[in-house]
């Protein structure tokens, strides 16, 4: 395992209709010089380099097992074997923040940050709480554009609203612009990250 400092490891997981190169472009964004950047790519096939995280079976039902078996892996044996998860940082984008949202903040270890931007949850109304009891530690830092038209800013201000019932540990991030990341919440969590 490293223990390195010096590496910062960073989980990307992109968004609906994404690939592993697709969130490469927004890893290159943060013009981070010592992280390892760590991107899966999510298991159902839209079409050509494009693909999905949750698969519709039929309207409002999705199929998720695969994303949840595949991900298990990837951070079983391509994360959590290198780095202790107190040193890995986890951005997720759109579909990929909804995957923080109903999986990685569900892993039984503390992150040293969660960052799900202009994300969901595809269940409102379960009552189940977000967060796994040994997450309430881990930072989390809700970043959505006020004028996003896909997934309206709503939807992060009721997640927030929820998640801190559950932790103290979560800000949100609200900027000017649609559904982008801005590069004031890169700076912002590019400023918390060199400084964990």
């Amino acid at each position: 395992m490293i223990n390195s400092k010096n590496v910062i490891p960073i989980v990307g997981i992109h968004g609906w209709k994404g690939n592993r190169e697709s969130f490469r472009l927004i890893a290159d964004l943060f013009k981070l010089e010592n992280a390892e950047w760590i991107i899966p790519q999510a298991p159902y096939k839209v079409k050509e380099n494009q693909y999905t995280w949750a698969k519709e079976i039929e309207e409002g039902r999705y199929e998720v097992r695969d994303s949840i078996q595949y991900l298990n892996h990837f951070f079983n044996d391509e994360v959590l074997k290198k780095y202790d998860p107190t040193d890995v940082h986890v951005i997720g984008f759109s579909q990929g923040a909804a995957t923080c949202y109903e999986f990685v903040l569900k892993m039984p270890f503390q992150f040293a940050g969660v960052y799900p931007i202009a994300g969901f949850l595809r269940d409102f109304k379960s009552g189940r709480p977000i967060l796994h009891e040994k997450q309430r530690k881990t930072p989390i830092f809700i970043g959505h554009g006020i004028s996003d038209e896909i997934v309206p800013v709503e939807s992060s201000k009721t997640i927030f609203e929820m998640l801190k019932k559950e932790s103290k540990k979560v800000e949100i991030i609200l900027y000017n612009g649609g559904h982008k990341i801005s590069m004031s919440y890169i700076k912002t969590i590019k400023n918390y990250i060199l400084n964990t």
